[in-house]
């Protein structure tokens, strides 16, 4: 999938809850190059959003100048589960969590990937030279949690190059 600069790819939902929203959906073997806008947005209601979502191996690259980004109450930027994982950001990644109407839960995540191989067949590579935010609502929710890069490598290795900015921000009273 390629997204040219200036391109956008976007999903907005405002349906009933549950629901899950990617501005680009994945559940294959998947290759991404993003030089545009990839969005996801669900706005006021509970469910799981990501500007970019692949299950399966993956190869993503968000080059400069390019942005991948979610807004909702359990919202990923960039989230990749499955085999073998590489990412690479070099533009700007960002969660917005904004809990949801029922649930009263925030949850950011920047970049979160994970693999799974009992035969250490999916290591995880992520390179990131651009900015990475992660935001938790601070009104109108019970629980936040913001993580800006979350890596788990489950029977496998992972190999994590950060020369950009990370920031995960979440005010309440129930933060983490």
């Amino acid at each position: 999938i390629t997204n040219d600069s200036g391109a956008t790819i976007q999903s907005i939902v405002t349906a009933n809850s549950p629901v899950q929203v990617a501005g680009i959906l994945g559940l294959q073997k998947t290759v991404i190059n993003n030089s545009g806008t990839c969005d996801g947005q669900l706005l006021n209601k509970d469910g799981f959003v990501a500007g970019v979502f692949v299950k399966g191996p993956a190869g993503i690259t968000n080059n400069a100048g390019a942005t991948c980004s979610a807004t909702g109450n359990y919202a990923s930027g960039i989230e990749a589960d499955g085999g073998r994982l590489n990412v690479v950001n070099n533009g700007t990644v960002k969660a917005t969590a904004t809990g949801g109407s029922q649930t009263r839960h925030a949850h950011a995540g920047g970049v979160d990937l994970f693999s799974y191989d009992g035969n250490h067949a999916a290591p995880i590579y992520f390179e990131n030279s651009g900015s990475i935010i992660a935001f938790a609502c601070s009104t109108g929710c019970d629980t936040n949690k913001a993580r800006a890069v979350n890596i788990w490598a489950e029977g496998s290795s992972a190999t994590f190059k950060n020369t950009g900015s990370l920031q995960a921000t979440t005010t309440g009273a129930y933060g983490e």
